[in-house]
């Protein structure tokens, strides 16, 4: 997941920020059984790999385009 998201990032302009839930006690009870997960915000977009249809959909919604 962190390759495709880095390419897709730098195409958008986006800064993506890495968490290691590890050093948090409580981020790791959270989000442990679903790493790697790609959230923006608060909202879940995709666990485990990118998943495309999700990504389309979220760019969709806040009208973001690629340069």
């Amino acid at each position: 997941m962190r390759d495709a998201l880095a390419q897709l990032a730098a195409s958008f302009g986006w800064a993506v920020d890495e968490i290691d839930i590890d050093a948090d006690a409580v981020l790791e009870k959270q989000w442990s059984e679903s790493v790697p997960v790609l959230l923006v915000g608060k909202r879940e977009l995709c666990r485990y790999r990118i998943d495309a249809a999700a990504l389309r959909a979220f760019l969709s919604d806040c009208g973001a385009d690629s340069r």
